[in-house]
């Protein structure tokens, strides 16, 4: 008998000022930093998968720019992840286990850019795309897999927000700084907008260009 196919979700936040990357599994109830709901089409469903059942699970990052992903591979047993690796860019492989501040899964605010031991990107503004697997063999041998993207934008929000306190009505160029600061502010607002109805590549574009026309903005005041 086929298996209840459960709908698999995931997201990933930017918190604490852009220095942290959190993944969540959303796939039941969660209260975590980027999501509190519940999927009503998670684990538990009628002839489903319990989240007890996972025995493996696999979070691919892919940072800006980047063709390679950051990737963390768990072992897991009765909802309690029992060992766990990273691989970098570079597709070297290190033990992170004794690293984890949680052993609980599903996963809660696991915290992506974390110290490992490792060298990964720096979180920088752009188009970040992930995907998650799990997979597992009680009741039946199952694997499912989820991907998404999000943008970073809060490099380019900041500078936005610094313009507007560096204009001076009494320096010469304050009215194209102004503008700037609009057409700035457009194009990250598009960006959002973008993103928000899936246009991923149309958000990453916009965001570049709301960075490159603040990064612009006059310094001669």
């Amino acid at each position: 008998m086929a298996l209840s196919r459960l709908d698999l979700s995931a997201q990933i936040c930017v918190e604490d000022s852009c220095t942290k990357l959190l993944f969540s599994d959303t796939t039941g109830s969660v209260d975590a930093a980027c999501a509190s709901d519940v999927n009503e089409l998670g684990y538990g469903l009628v002839g489903g998968i319990e989240s007890a059942d996972v025995e493996g699970a696999i979070i691919n990052i892919y940072y800006p720019l980047m063709t390679n992903s950051v990737k963390f591979t768990f072992v897991i047993a009765s909802d309690v992840i029992t060992d766990a690796t990273i691989t970098d860019l570079n597709n070297v492989t290190t033990n992170i286990f004794s690293l984890l501040t949680s052993t609980v899964f599903p996963f809660v605010d696991f915290d992506i850019s974390a110290d490992y031991g490792v060298t990964v990107p720096e979180i920088t503004d752009g188009l970040y795309k992930w995907d998650y697997n799990i997979n597992g063999t009680t009741p039946e041998n199952f694997s499912y897999t989820t991907s998404d993207a999000f943008t970073s934008d809060c490099t380019t929000d900041c500078c936005i927000e610094k313009s507007y306190l560096e204009i001076d009505i009494d320096c010469g160029c304050f009215e194209n700084k102004i503008k700037t600061i609009i057409r700035s502010e457009v194009f990250l607002w598009g960006s959002r907008y973008a993103m928000n109805v899936g246009q991923d590549s149309k958000a990453d574009e916009l965001l570049t260009k709301a960075k490159e026309n603040c990064e612009s903005n006059c310094k001669d005041c």
